[in-house]
């Protein structure tokens, strides 16, 4: 457990700001299989990673390109990726030990419950949703991300003035988280007047997006946050 970390080494990784993310990974194995955060104590003091500016999360990472190469990018933010299944992230780790990045907190679960139990409310900056599964039949909707109670659990997570970005390549979901968010008024739309971007607002863009870029295919870009709506992105 993490709390078990010698504390003057934690204290002088604060003091130089300093990143213990790849120290953590040496030290505990279960760092490794996702579900470390089980034997801590929640919801999780994430400065005991050290001191940063901003808190990211990325619902969903899949292979983790989008997350990897953000963390590549903003040094000063923490991301910490959520991911159902193990392939992704076994090959997020492969990418942190290649690279000692010291910015990547990688979870594996259900994103729902870490949502709930990992985070304190009002302790994320940023929250990311990038093209989950649609669901299209009818008899597999209830499995949809994009729903009032998800909305509702992000808006909880996020700090005042914090933004949620998601996005989907697929009309009918396209359709449908618009109705959904709409129950949860506390997430203003910071697209306003439009009720979406066409154009990406991110500096890094995941596998799928630009295969469907390459295609031609329509893709629909969100931005909510906890702030005034007359706010622009």
């Amino acid at each position: 457990m993490l709390k078990k970390l010698d504390l003057n080494t934690i204290a002088l990784a604060k003091e130089y700001n300093q990143k213990m993310v790849f120290s953590y990974l040496e030290t505990n194995p279960r760092f490794e299989i996702g579900d470390w955060w089980k034997e801590e104590e929640l919801p999780f003091d994430l400065s005991q990673f050290g001191e940063f500016k901003t808190i990211a999360v990325e619902v969903g990472f899949g292979f983790g390109e989008f997350l990897f190469s953000n963390a590549l990018i903003e040094k000063e933010t923490l991301f910490v990726g959520i991911e159902k299944y193990g392939e992704g992230l076994r090959k997020l780790i492969d990418r942190i030990k290649k690279t000692n990045i010291n910015n990547i907190i990688p979870l594996c679960g259900d994103a729902y419950v870490i949502m709930q139990v990992f985070f304190a409310d009002k302790s994320t900056d940023k929250i990311y949703v990038n093209f989950p599964d649609p669901w299209p039949k009818k008899r597999h909707q209830k499995r949809r991300i994009l729903t009032e109670e998800f909305f509702k659990l992000a808006e909880r997570k996020l700090k005042d003035n914090g933004i949620l970005y998601f996005a989907t390549d697929d009309p009918v979901l396209m359709e449908f988280s618009q109705s959904e968010i709409k129950k949860v008024p506390e997430l203003k739309n910071m697209c306003h007047p439009d009720k979406y971007l066409l154009n990406s607002p991110y500096r890094v863009r995941t596998r799928y997006e630009n295969k469907w870029i390459k295609e031609h295919k329509q893709l629909f870009y969100f931005v909510y946050g906890k702030i005034d709506a007359s706010h622009k992105i």
